[in-house]
């Protein structure tokens, strides 16, 4: 088996991390937009295959009534995450800009910035959703929380 040789300078560390980038500006549009949407096109492939595997256990283990609440808590799952990914994707437009601009001081700023923010309302939402979970599942009326009360004592 032949292994890659061994990067012994850092020039050509540099030199192999600049490589990675690809500019999607240069070349053929279609073979662009394959090549970053196949990838995508997986993931969400992948999640789909999660959740039919999800409804089988469910359905299957735990029966009919656990399925129902597992789909009635979905939509204000997607609510919530997706409420963060547009948030937290909001921040790649001044990485964008600054990456156009080939300002990469500024473009890692923007990235540290953005790495920091995305946490902290993370953990915001993390938090307000934990405590306020009943409350919201009783907002969308679709089916009767239970009391704290009762969750304990399951």
């Amino acid at each position: 088996m032949i292994f890659p040789p061994i990067l012994h300078q850092r020039k050509d560390i540099h030199m192999a991390q600049k490589n990675v980038t690809r500019d999607m500006t240069q070349g053929s549009p279609l073979k662009l937009i394959l090549t970053f949407s196949l990838p995508l096109l997986g993931g969400f492939l992948f999640q789909q295959l999660y959740s039919f595997m999800d409804t089988m256990v469910v359905g299957g283990v735990l029966g009919t009534e656990a399925l129902a609440a597992v789909g009635d808590t979905g939509s204000l799952n997607f609510l919530i995450n997706g409420f963060c990914m547009g948030i937290c994707s909001g921040f790649a437009i001044p990485i964008a800009q600054a990456f156009g601009a080939k300002d990469e001081t500024e473009m890692r700023r923007y990235v540290m910035h953005s790495v920091y923010l995305c946490a902290v309302i993370s953990v915001l939402m993390g938090l307000l959703t934990g405590f306020f979970a009943p409350q919201l599942l009783q907002l969308s009326q679709s089916f009767r929380v239970p009391s704290w009360e009762n969750l304990t004592d399951m």
